[in-house]
């Protein structure tokens, strides 16, 4: 009796580590496929970042950028100076036209 409930332990704790190894396969094996999923996805999008178009887009898109930039910097400095005059002008109170007069 007492060795028919030592085999059946033995063979209950036999079944619990196959399943345990069972799930740890599965489980490395889910991990190997994200991480090859993502590499693959990483590649993907360095390719795409890399294809002369798209160097060529993100250039365009700085020198516009900077371009505006520029636009705006030189708007502030004439609003800046413009400023400047009317408030001279105002102190003089001399009367400034569209025409320069």
């Amino acid at each position: 009796e007492r060795a028919r409930l030592a085999r059946e332990r033995r063979d209950r704790i036999a079944v619990r580590r196959k399943k345990a190894r069972y799930y740890k396969l599965v489980q490395r094996q889910k991990r190997q496929d994200l991480m090859k999923l993502v590499m693959a996805q990483e590649k993907q999008l360095s390719d795409e970042l890399h294809k002369p178009e798209e160097i060529k887009k993100r250039q365009e898109e700085l020198r516009e950028k900077q371009r505006r930039q520029k636009e705006e910097k030189k708007r502030a400095e004439y609003n800046k100076n413009l400023e400047r005059v009317m408030r001279q002008a105002s102190r003089k109170s001399i009367i400034i036209t569209k025409d320069g007069g």
